[in-house]
């Protein structure tokens, strides 16, 4: 039985696979940001590919890498970012998929709380493969704290800016991220909380978490400050109702 592959599958999983060799070839070779710059011009012309899968490949753990990000990877990341290949709804979603923060807000029995699992992820972040085969092998960083907080204080500065957030489809998808990542941060202060309360020595609980929620603080408000969201957000359609 011969099994017919459909092209644009068959793209798709070849523009990841070249990403994600390019990606491994440039840490591993500590590319210099301006040629990696120049190659990544290149490759995305034949293999392009969305942001979303694009920051998953870049800021996922690897099997020689699981401590955290490369700081040579969030120089990748910034090129790409430069270039418009990843926006910054994609660099949150990559984030809070593979955050620390994840098994920081896990029960007392060890399973994920609900809502605090892999609920960003899409078939298409990974060439299709199910969110039940992507949950029960999901590998994240073991101390992604550090990261998250430059990689937020970096986005927040950028909504300041006005570069971070250009139109009202990244209000949207940037919004939905955020109310992920704000679930998420309850839900390791309760984790934190509980420890505490169930540790004779409380007051010397670590919150290593706590530089990257202050970070997310810092963008949460410049995201609620910015005059795009506003106008963006106090839109019908984003109110859940209807225009007459």
């Amino acid at each position: 039985m011969v099994t017919v592959t459909d092209p644009l599958t068959a793209r798709l999983e070849a523009a990841i696979k070249a990403w994600s060799d390019f990606f491994s070839d440039a840490e591993h070779e500590r590319l210099d940001p301006a040629i990696f710059a120049d190659q990544s011009q290149t490759l995305f012309a034949n293999h392009p590919l969305a942001p979303v899968p694009l920051a998953d490949l870049l800021l996922r753990p690897t099997p020689s890498n699981r401590e955290c990000v490369d700081q040579r990877t969030l120089q990748y990341l910034q090129v790409l970012q430069k270039q418009g290949r990843i926006t910054t709804a994609a660099v949150l979603r990559a984030l809070y998929k593979y955050s620390t923060a994840h098994t920081r807000a896990q029960t007392p029995d060890g399973k994920p709380k609900h809502g605090a699992g892999d609920s960003s992820t899409n078939d298409a972040d990974v060439g299709g493969s199910s969110k039940a085969d992507l949950t029960s092998r999901m590998v994240r960083w073991r101390n992604s704290y550090m990261v998250e907080e430059d990689v937020l204080w970096r986005l927040a500065r950028a909504v300041n800016h006005g570069t971070g957030i250009k139109t009202s489809h990244d209000v949207t998808e940037v919004a939905k991220v955020l109310a992920r990542w704000t679930a998420l941060f309850a839900e390791v202060s309760a984790a934190i909380s509980r420890d505490a309360f169930n540790s004779m020595n409380g007051l010397q609980v670590k919150d290593e978490s706590e530089d990257a929620r202050n970070a997310f603080v810092l963008f949460y408000f410049a995201f609620c400050e910015n005059q795009l969201v506003n106008e963006t957000l106090s839109q019908p359609a984003c109110k859940g109702k209807k225009k007459k």
